[in-house]
């Protein structure tokens, strides 16, 4: 009990360093690279305890707290805190004469709750894009990623028109790292849909997934 009382201090004190990061210019994600890969990574090995523990493959920091379990019949109810220290992005922009220079940004999903900090509970996310047909403008959804409930990330290609007169659907999409797991994009940047390598639907479904 005292240790998890100590954890939730350090979790205080550090929402309170972290706010001057929130300022910073966020990025929603569009794949996948080695400076935002979180959570519980395939074939990797950790250095650690089952609190907190650095992942060999990248350096990033992972830290746990548990913070109410009960049994049930069946799955087991769980809820915890975690933090990853990978919630950085490397996006590109352009300068005053149109020239393309990288800067380093934060991941928009990197935590929920603060910068690294988030809650085990899954949701997805996504962009928005547009290009010129017929005249018009067609609208679409793309850079689909489902995070997991130990905040990894999965993207899929998959893409969904929402508006203009070119519809450009890939209704569902493998997972990039073929995993098994298939992806459906909903119909916004916080809606989607997916099922594991096994058939199983995994996270909230696009109807509920913006609640």
């Amino acid at each position: 009990m005292r240790i998890q009382r100590f954890l939730l201090w350090i979790v205080a004190v550090t929402l309170t360093l972290t706010g001057a990061m929130l300022c910073q210019t966020d990025e929603i994600p569009t794949r996948v690279t080695d400076q935002n890969r979180a959570g519980d990574l395939p074939f990797s090995a950790t250095v650690g305890t089952d609190i907190e523990g650095v992942d060999i493959a990248t350096g990033a920091l992972h830290v746990r707290i548990p913070i109410l379990q009960v049994k049930g019949r069946g799955l087991d109810y769980d809820f915890h805190l975690y933090y990853d220290s990978n919630f950085f992005v490397l996006a590109s922009r352009l300068d005053q004469f149109g020239e393309t220079y990288h800067q380093w940004t934060l991941d928009r999903n990197s935590g929920r709750i603060a910068t690294g900090w988030g809650e085990n509970r899954p949701y997805w996310s996504a962009t928005t894009g547009t290009f010129s047909c017929q005249l018009q403008t067609e609208t679409y959804i793309g850079h689909l990623i489902y995070h997991d409930e130990n905040n990894g990330k999965h993207a899929f290609a998959t893409q969904k028109s929402l508006s203009g007169p070119c519809p450009m659907n890939d209704l569902s999409g493998p997972d990039q790292a073929a995993g098994g797991m298939l992806g459906k994009a909903g119909t916004s940047q916080v809606t989607g849909s997916g099922f594991d390598a096994n058939g199983t639907q995994v996270g909230p479904s696009a109807e509920d997934s913006n609640r």
